[in-house]
C-alpha cells in the first residue's frame, strides 16, 4: 500500500473538522466574488450586446483566477507541508513516530499525502468554477485542463520541498523561510535567465519557450495565452502537462532523499559533556558549575538578551540568510543594470521592490508568530508564570529580538529604495515617505505575528491566521491593482470594489478578534482595507503626501490597537494570575 496509518487517520479526521469545510467554501466564494468584481471592472452595468465583449471578459477573468489560484495554493502548500512535520517536532511527538514500527518511507510519504489532501481539496473546489467559465467563450477545456495540471505540479513540488525542509530543520521558522526562499529563488532565476538568454535557440525553439516547462507562472501564462511562447509551441508541447510530469519526478526525488536522510537528520541531539573534575574557577565561585567558561551576564531585559545572544531560533540560521541575500542580490542587479527609460523607471523599481518587500514582510511575520508558538510548544512560556518578567519586558523584548534576528529582511527593501533614488526613479520627497512607510509595515507585520501567537493556543491556527492575513492582504492589493489597470475606469466598478473591501474587512476582523474582540480591533479591520485601496489609487494618480499620511496613520493605529492589549491583557494571554509591575 502506498500510504499508511498516518494518512488514513488524516483522511478520516480532516473532513470532520468544520474549519476545513469553511475554508473550502470561503475559497470558492472568493473566486465568485472575484468573478463579479472583474465583471463590474470590465463590463460594468451596461448591457452586453456583442459576443466578443463576453469572450474578452472571460479571457481576462480566466487569467485573473488562474494566477490567483496558483498564488494561494502555493502559499497553502508551503504552510501545510511545513506544519505537518514541524508541528510534530515542536510538540516532541515526531520522535515517537521514529521509534514505532512504521518504515521511514511511510512516515514521509504519509506526511506528504496529508499535505496534498488539504491543499488538493482547494484545487478540486475551484475546478467547477473554471469549467463554467468555458460556457462564456474565449477559452477551451484544454486550457482549463492545462492550468489545473500546472497548478497541481506546483503544489506537488512545493509540498515535497516543504516536507524536506521541515524534516531537515528543527525550527518552524527556518523550515518555512527556506521553503519560501527556495521557491522564490527558483522562479526568479528562471525569469532572469529567460530575459538574458531568451533569444538563444535550443532544438529549433527559442530558450524562452523552454522556460515555460520549468516555471509554474510561465506554464500557467502559456495556458492562458499570456506567455511569450508561440502558439505552435504551446499546441505541440503542452507546457502545463510537461511541467506536471517534471515536477512529479522532482517531487519523487525529493521524497526519496528525505526518506534516506530521515534518521540522519532526526533526532538532532547534542553531545553530552560529562564533568570529571571541578575547575579552580568553580571552586572560587567565578563560574557556574555547568558552564565551561565564566557565566554570561544577562541584560536588564532577559527576554531581549535571550532573543539576541542565545540560539533562540535554532542553530545555523545563516542558511536562511544566505538564501535571502541571494534573492536580494539578484533583484539588486536587475535594478542596477537593467536599462529603463526615465519615464518608466518607477515601474522597474516596483518590479524589483514589490517581490522583495512581500517576501520580507512574510518572513518577518513568520519569525514573529513562531517566536511565540515555539515558546508555547516547548512549554517554556510556562516559566513566565513563576518569574517576575513584566509584560513590557516580554513584549518589547520579543519585538526587538524579532526585528534584530530578521534585520536582513528589514534592510533589504530599504536598500532597493535607496538605489532607486540614486538612479532617479523616485523623487527625494517620495523616498523619505517610502522609507518611513516600509518601517511601519515591518513593525505592523511583527506586532501582527506576536498578536496571533499570544491569542491562539494552537500553533497551526496561529501560523495559518497570521501568515494568511498578511498574504491575502497582498493578494487583494494586487487583484485590485490588476483590475484598475485593465479597466481604467473606477466609476463603473465602485460597487464591486466596495463589496470586495467590505468582505476583506470582515475576514480581517474575524481573524484578529476571534479570541479578544475590541472596538479598536474592529475599527482597524474596517479602516485598513479601505486605506490600502486609497493608497493604491492615489499613487497611480501621482499623489505622494496623501498615501503617506493615510498609510502612516492607519497602520500606526493598527499597531497600537494590537500592542496595547498585549501589555494590558498579558496575564490573560499567557495564563498568569499576577503581573509584575514594570
Amino acid at each position: 500500500m502506498l500510504w499508511g496509518p498516518i494518512f488514513a487517520r488524516e483522511a478520516l479526521t480532516t473532513p470532520r473538522r468544520p474549519r476545513y469545510a469553511t475554508l473550502r467554501t470561503g475559497y470558492a466564494a472568493l473566486l465568485f466574488v472575484l468573478m463579479w468584481t472583474a465583471w463590474q471592472a470590465i463590463i460594468g452595468f451596461q448591457q452586453v450586446q456583442r459576443i466578443g465583449d463576453l469572450a474578452y471578459f472571460n479571457v481576462v477573468l480566466f487569467q485573473l483566477l488562474a494566477f490567483t489560484q496558483l498564488a494561494i495554493l502555493l502559499f497553502l502548500a508551503c504552510i501545510a507541508g511545513v506544519s505537518s512535520i514541524s508541528y510534530e517536532k515542536a510538540r516532541r511527538t515526531f520522535i515517537l513516530l521514529l521509534i514505532t514500527r512504521l518504515p521511514d518511507h511511510e512516515i514521509i510519504v504519509d506526511k506528504f499525502f496529508c499535505c496534498l489532501l488539504q491543499v488538493g481539496s482547494f484545487l478540486v473546489a475551484g475546478v467547477p468554477i473554471f469549467m463554467l467559465m468555458v460556457l462564456f467563450g474565449g477559452i477551451s477545456f484544454t486550457q482549463v485542463f492545462e492550468v489545473q495540471a500546472a497548478t497541481l505540479g506546483a503544489i506537488l513540488l512545493t509540498s515535497s520541498l516543504a516536507v524536506l525542509m521541515a524534516t531537515w530543520r528543527e525550527q518552524t521558522f527556518q523550515a518555512f523561510a527556506l521553503t519560501g526562499l527556495v521557491l522564490a529563488l527558483w522562479v526568479l532565476v528562471i525569469e532572469l535567465i529567460a530575459v538574458g538568454l531568451g533569444g538563444l535557440t535550443i532544438l529549433g525553439q527559442p530558450f524562452v519557450n523552454w522556460c515555460t516547462i520549468i516555471s509554474p507562472f510561465r506554464a500557467v501564462a502559456a495556458a492562458t495565452d499570456l506567455g511569450e511562447t508561440s502558439v505552435a509551441f504551446r499546441q505541440s508541447i503542452r507546457p502545463g502537462l510537461i511541467f506536471l510530469v517534471l515536477t512529479t519526478l522532482t517531487s519523487v526525488g525529493l521524497l526519496v532523499w528525505t526518506t534516506y536522510r530521515l534518521r540522519a537528520w532526526n533526532p538532532r541531539g547534542e553531545p553530552i559533556m560529562q564533568r570529571e573534575e571541578t575547575s579552580e574557577a568553580e571552586k572560587k565561585g567565578l563560574a557556574h558549575p555547568f558552564a565551561k567558561d565564566k557565566v554570561r551576564k544577562v541584560w536588564r531585559n532577559p527576554v531581549l538578551w535571550r532573543e539576541i545572544i542565545t540560539r533562540a531560533y535554532g542553530g545555523r540560521p545563516v542558511v536562511v540568510k544566505v538564501a535571502y541575500v541571494a534573492i536580494f542580490l539578484l533583484l539588486l542587479a536587475a535594478l542596477l543594470f537593467a536599462p529603463a527609460p526615465e519615464s518608466r523607471g518607477h515601474l522597474l523599481l516596483a518590479r524589483s521592490l514589490l517581490p522583495l518587500a512581500v517576501l520580507s514582510l512574510l518572513l518577518v511575520n513568520a519569525q514573529a508568530v513562531t517566536a511565540i508558538t515555539t515558546e508555547r510548544d516547548l512549554r517554556s512560556i510556562d516559566l513566565l508564570l513563576v518569574t517576575d518578567v513584566s509584560p513590557k519586558e516580554f513584549v518589547f523584548g520579543k519585538l526587538l529580538g524579532i526585528i534584530y534576528n530578521a534585520k536582513e529582511m528589514v534592510i533589504g527593501p530599504l536598500i532597493l529604495i535607496a538605489v532607486g533614488a540614486m538612479r532617479g526613479f523616485v523623487e527625494p520627497m517620495a523616498v523619505s515617505y517610502m522609507l518611513i512607510d516600509a518601517l511601519v509595515l515591518v513593525l505592523f507585520a511583527t506586532v501582527l505575528g506576536v498578536h496571533f501567537g499570544l491569542r491562539y493556543e494552537n500553533t497551526r491556527i496561529a501560523i495559518a491566521n497570521s501568515l494568511g492575513t498578511m498574504f491575502l492582504l497582498f493578494v487583494g492589493i494586487l487583484v485590485c491593482l490588476f483590475l484598475i489597470l485593465v479597466s481604467g475606469r473606477f466609476e463603473a466598478q465602485w460597487a464591486s470594489f466596495i463589496l470586495f473591501i467590505v468582505l476583506g474587512s470582515i475576514g480581517f476582523w474575524i481573524s484578529l478578534s476571534a479570541t479578544a474582540p475590541s472596538n479598536a480591533i474592529a475599527l482597524t479591520a474596517a479602516m485598513t482595507p479601505f486605506a490600502t485601496f486609497y493608497c493604491i489609487v492615489a499613487v497611480l494618480l501621482g499623489d505622494q503626501t496623501g498615501p503617506f499620511l493615510v498609510g502612516l496613520g492607519v497602520y500606526g493605529f493598527a499597531i497600537a490597537a494590537m500592542l496595547v492589549p498585549m501589555l494590558a491583557e498579558f496575564d490573560v494571554a499567557t495564563g498568569r494570575t499576577t503581573a509584575a509591575e514594570g
